[in-house]
């Protein structure tokens, strides 16, 4: 069987610019513990090459091992340097069949692959945020979503990943942020989820910005010019610059409605 591309219809959007790979009856995809960049900045060769190869596959938290064909192929990774010019690095993309995927822990996975460049979403340098740990005050899905750098297009982007509270109502909850050493901030921005009218989530009732202190206290920021709480648009805060090591994102909840957020930045 051999590896083959397959396209959609133009008509439907969130495909457009992309293609999957088919393999006999199988469809194929791109998860993360195979494929070590950020699989939205990937950008598929026009004329792809795939290679068959036998591999073991091991199933996370389970004494369970598997062979399975995968395919790997030739592919460029666009990114933004420290200067916001455009990169290319080659790389090397490995597939899986897709009912294979979801076994080795929680990440992204890809099944309809960019091959043009509208389809793409180079990816930034690194942040404050994303080599940040992070903290909250209960246990919420796709935590690592909220550092990767990725900027919905709108408010109902369902492209990227996003966390949530849900199923939590009228309740406060935070997340934190623990910096790689201590450094100075003066804003902060969030692009909350919103899935209404028909769903469960909506903009949070209202937020702020805590910081800790030097004797390990959380305070919240001074001189905080604004808490917006928009669907579709960066909710920034400007405050007074501080030095800390720490911050904490505290959010209240809608009494009949949950919360999420795509991404949290802080600079």
């Amino acid at each position: 069987m051999e590896p083959r591309l397959v396209r959609a219809l133009e008509r439907v959007s969130a495909d457009q610019g992309r293609v999957a790979v088919e393999r006999g009856p199988l469809v194929y995809c791109a998860e993360w513990p195979d494929n070590d960049f950020e699989l939205g900045g990937m950008l598929l060769n026009q004329k792809p090459q795939f290679t068959i190869h036998n591999s073991q596959f091991t199933i996370k938290d389970a004494p369970l091992t598997v062979g399975l064909k995968t395919l790997e192929t030739d592919a460029q990774l666009l990114n933004f340097d420290s200067e916001g010019r455009l990169t290319t690095d080659d790389v090397c993309l490995r597939l899986i069949p897709y009912y294979a995927w979801n076994h080795r822990g929680p990440g992204r996975m890809m099944v309809w692959l960019p091959q043009q460049l509208r389809a793409t979403t180079p990816a930034v340098p690194p942040t404050l945020a994303s080599q940040s740990k992070i903290g909250t005050s209960s246990r919420i899905p796709s935590l690592q979503s909220i550092n990767d750098r990725l900027i919905p297009k709108n408010g109902d982007d369902r492209s990227i990943p996003y966390t949530h509270w849900w199923p939590k109502q009228g309740s406060t909850e935070w997340i934190s942020y623990t910096f790689p050493e201590a450094s100075t901030i003066s804003q902060s921005t969030v692009y909350w989820y919103d899935d209404q009218p028909w769903q469960g989530c909506k903009v949070p009732d209202s937020w702020r910005l805590l910081y800790k202190t030097e004797a390990g206290e959380w305070q919240e920021v001074p001189g905080a010019d604004q808490y917006p709480v928009m669907k579709g648009a960066p909710c920034t805060v400007r405050f007074t610059p501080v030095r800390t090591t720490a911050v904490r994102l505290e959010v209240v909840i809608n009494k009949d409605k949950s919360a999420g957020l795509y991404e949290w930045a802080v600079e």
